[in-house]
């Protein structure tokens, strides 16, 4: 199974951070500078295949978290001005799978990735039906361009360490011995201003429930936590839980 994966603003950013010098360091090592020309790079989430051209001819190199897929014009980008000179035979022919191999193991080592010893055909494109599911990068010198088209499974390794998370741990241990303060929540009647200015310690109010109306405790200045009625435990008012919250 093909591991696709997302690309997303911050693997594409790492990617385009990490990939452009690593290819660019490639083509200082392994090919033949043309002193007319720049090593261009690019580096983009691969949204439309339709700009590539389908008569390229594709190989992918895979991985265990996923695959890497390449073409262009080698032979004219490694040669550069000696092209035209150089043989049509095995060893440059062998020059050119050794190079492709050094590029794709650059990339794979930049990406945190186990390297590889074995390019295969692309038995066709390369391209997924998932939008921003690979990452295509780009090297231009003069009118020689190579594509490498990266699952963005591959990215993952490369990414920053997240700050782990602590495990959970059960509610009754994490709250230990922590103590919080509740309260009655009881409809009383309505008093005048005047009414409220009277009032002193000892006195009764009037309640607008019965008895037999729940009523609600909630913790101080915070949520309501569960319902009861109001009952006598020794001397002491208590509520009687029936609900939580």
């Amino acid at each position: 199974m093909r591991m696709l994966g997302f690309v997303g603003t911050t693997r594409l950013r790492m990617a385009c951070d990490r990939l452009p010098p690593v290819a660019r360091h490639w083509y200082e090592q392994w090919c033949f500078s043309d002193e007319r020309y720049t090593c261009e790079m690019s580096c983009s989430a691969l949204g439309d295949s339709s700009e590539l051209a389908s008569t390229l001819v594709w190989q992918r190199a895979k991985s265990a978290n996923g695959s890497i897929s390449l073409a262009g014009d080698w032979r004219s980008m490694i040669f550069g001005p000696f092209t035209h000179e150089a043989p049509e035979d095995e060893t440059a022919r062998h020059l050119l799978r050794e190079a492709q191999l050094a590029l794709i193991n650059n990339v794979l080592e930049a990406l945190g990735q186990s390297a590889i010893s074995l390019l295969a055909a692309e038995p066709s494109r390369p391209f997924s039906d998932l939008l921003n599911a690979q990452v295509l990068l780009q090297l231009r010198v003069g009118q020689s361009t190579l594509y490498l088209l990266l699952d963005a499974a591959l990215l993952d390794a490369a990414l920053e360490p997240s700050v782990p998370r602590k495990p959970l741990i059960e509610r009754k241990q994490a709250l230990g011995n922590a103590r919080v303060k509740l309260s009655v929540r009881l409809p009383l009647a309505s008093l005048s201003i005047g009414e409220m200015r009277d009032l002193h310690p000892g006195d009764t109010l009037r309640a607008s429930a019965l008895l037999a109306d729940p009523v609600s405790l909630q913790l101080t200045e915070g949520p309501v936590v569960a319902g009861g009625y109001l009952a006598k435990q020794n001397d002491h008012l208590a509520v009687q839980l029936i609900s939580i919250k």
